[in-house]
């Protein structure tokens, strides 16, 4: 399939999406300069979509590339009616789904995550690190289970300032997190049924 790609610029930074017929195939979170913003926005749908044929074009996207520069900046920007590609891993895509139900100002971990979607923390790390929405679909709200911050695609510094400026509390010398806004299983299979509930009404 080919999906079209374009590097916006917005504030200082440069943030790279890949759009086909009004869905988002992936995204890139601001970045210092357009060459980075490019590079980082095809390994990244190379990783989700390897089969994908990217060209840079025009790309419809509205007001997507600002809401990605909000979230960016600690604000609490509502993405639900951002469409985004749908993978044909359903599992992956289980995990995409769980991720996005997290809450600005919460955060959940990897085990936790695992147990919603029946499989391991590891398998829930690997799909985190293959995510192509970075700040839409919030992977970097998801932990290691002993409460360190954990890998992110950005380096772990950004994730753990990522989660400051959303109002969680991170030890920056220990990386860890303080967690007393943490989202178990139970609460994140109850936000599933909210929502899917809402659907098909």
């Amino acid at each position: 399939m080919r999906v079209e790609y374009e590097i916006f610029s917005v504030g200082s930074l440069f943030i790279g999406i890949a759009e086909a017929e009004g869905v988002i195939y992936c995204n890139t979170i601001p970045l210092k300069s357009e060459k980075e913003a490019e590079r980082d926005l095809i390994k990244n749908c190379r990783s989700a979509w390897p089969d994908l044929v990217l060209e840079k074009g025009s790309v419809n996207c509205g007001e997507v590339p600002i809401k990605i520069y909000k979230i960016f900046s600690g604000e609490n920007e509502d993405t639900s009616n951002i469409i985004l590609a749908n993978h044909k891993n359903i599992r992956f895509q289980e995990a995409l789904n769980t991720i996005s139900l997290i809450p600005w100002g919460m955060f959940t971990t990897y085990g936790e995550i695992a147990k919603v979607i029946t499989t391991s923390p590891r398998a829930v790390g690997l799909y985190a690190s293959k995510n192509p929405f970075p700040l839409i679909v919030p992977c970097h709200r998801v932990v290691r289970g002993d409460m360190r911050v954990g890998g992110y695609g950005y380096g772990e510094e950004l994730k753990a300032k990522l989660l400051i400026k959303e109002g969680i509390e991170v030890d920056l010398t220990r990386m860890r997190v303080n967690p007393n806004k943490l989202i178990r299983a139970s609460d994140l299979r109850r936000m599933r049924e909210v929502l899917s509930h809402a659907g098909s009404t």
